[in-house]
C-alpha cells in the first residue's frame, strides 16, 4: 500500500501543471488520480492471479482489533423510549 500512496503522490505532482480550476474542489482532482491508480493496481492483480499488493510475509495472520471500537451492551427498545447502551467494560475514574 505504501507503493500505491507513493505512486499517487508522484502522479499528482506530475499532473499539477495540467490542473485547471473548474470550480470543483482540488480534492476531486486528487481523488480522480488516486482512483485511477487503485483501478490500475486491481487490473494488475487480475492479470496475475495469486499476486497481492501486500507481500504475504507482511500480512498479519489475524486482523488487528486494537483500534476497533469497543463493543457496547444495549437494552432492548421499549414503547416508552429508545435502547440504552453502556460500554462493555466501564472505565474507572482515576481520583
Amino acid at each position: 500500500m505504501e507503493d500505491l500512496a507513493q505512486e499517487v503522490c508522484v502522479a499528482v505532482l506530475l499532473a499539477l501543471p495540467r490542473y485547471k480550476d473548474t470550480g470543483r474542489p482540488f480534492e476531486a482532482f486528487i481523488f480522480a488520480i488516486a482512483s485511477h491508480k487503485v483501478a490500475d493496481l486491481q487490473r494488475a492483480a487480475m492479470r496475475h492471479p495469486g499476486w497481492t499488493a501486500v507481500p504475504s510475509d507482511e500480512m498479519p495472520e489475524r486482523p488487528d482489533d486494537s483500534s476497533a471500537p469497543r463493543s457496547a451492551h444495549c437494552s432492548a427498545a421499549t414503547p416508552n423510549g429508545p435502547r440504552n447502551c453502556w460500554p462493555a467494560s466501564p472505565r474507572t475514574s482515576a481520583s
